[in-house]
């Protein structure tokens, strides 16, 4: 019987890359999950997108076990965020969400994220939460009082009480998909600057993902010497700043395959 995972994550895992002239993803059997597929006869079943963070991670894993609480899962995979630029802010009061609804009020809340379901729906489940970056606030500067959304954003980003939510934020999402899981590991993509606050909180982060963290790949897959601007990695990197097919099979599998041997090879 196939081995059954669940794997939930962020653009790294939707398989975005953008080639000059190329499409927007990877297609399906280039990202680094469909190798889970091929190397341990595995179903894997994913919830994905760009730009999620952790608590629109949560938002969605929460809502799609709710309504399957009877799909079970040999083993759980978060592609999870540890240095996280964005924060959530609603742009929509909740009524508007009910007016003219087509689809069963939780499956709303993570239809974009299911492969097969893309764009079915897609306008109800962005209402529920915009994403504001720290990238976006660098460029505002010069007006940002004038934002009130921005300005807190400028204030909140990476300071105490935001790393805080991470860490809690991520620990629901493993406990939540243990629920339905037999075992959960967590790993982070995105490099950490060296001047990144998670230095400060590691060892909290540490203390309460313990049980979950795929030390193999921690505290991130991708490493400082990854960095995509050398010429030595740009083979590895769409213009986009996502690894490529190439970027996918020789850094992220390499370092991923590894961890999962340990966690799957025998199972």
């Amino acid at each position: 019987m196939k081995k059954q995972i669940l794997v939930l994550g962020t653009s790294h895992t939707e398989g975005v890359c953008e080639p000059i002239g190329g499409d927007d993803f990877l297609p399906r059997e280039q990202r680094w999950w469909s190798y889970l597929e091929r190397e341990y006869d595995a179903e894997v079943t994913v919830l994905a997108r760009v730009g999620a963070t952790s608590l629109q991670q949560w938002f969605a894993l929460s809502n799609y076990i709710y309504d399957n609480p009877d799909k079970k899962f040999d083993f759980g995979i978060v592609e999870g965020r540890i240095a996280e630029y964005t924060m959530d802010i609603p742009e929509y009061q909740a009524d508007h969400l009910d007016q003219g609804k087509k689809l069963p009020w939780h499956e709303e809340r993570y239809a974009r994220w299911i492969e097969d379901s893309k764009r079915k729906y897609p306008e109800r489940e962005e209402q529920l939460f915009t994403s504001i970056s720290s990238h976006y606030i660098e460029s505002m500067k010069p007006k940002i009082k004038a934002d009130t959304y921005s300005y807190y954003m400028y204030k909140y980003s990476n300071q105490p009480m935001h790393f805080t939510n991470l860490i809690m934020t991520n620990y629901a999402i493993c406990n939540t998909m243990a629920k339905v899981c037999n075992d959960v590991k967590w790993y982070c993509h995105a490099t950490i600057g060296d001047d990144f606050i998670f230095t400060e909180w590691e060892d909290l982060f540490r203390f309460y993902m313990k049980e979950y963290i795929m030390e193999g790949v921690y505290p991130t897959l991708t490493k400082p010497g990854d960095d995509r601007d050398d010429p030595k990695n740009e083979k590895y990197y769409c213009p986009c700043g996502h690894f490529n097919e190439l970027g996918v099979k020789e850094v992220a599998w390499k370092r991923l395959k590894p961890c999962f041997d340990e966690y799957l090879k025998d199972s």
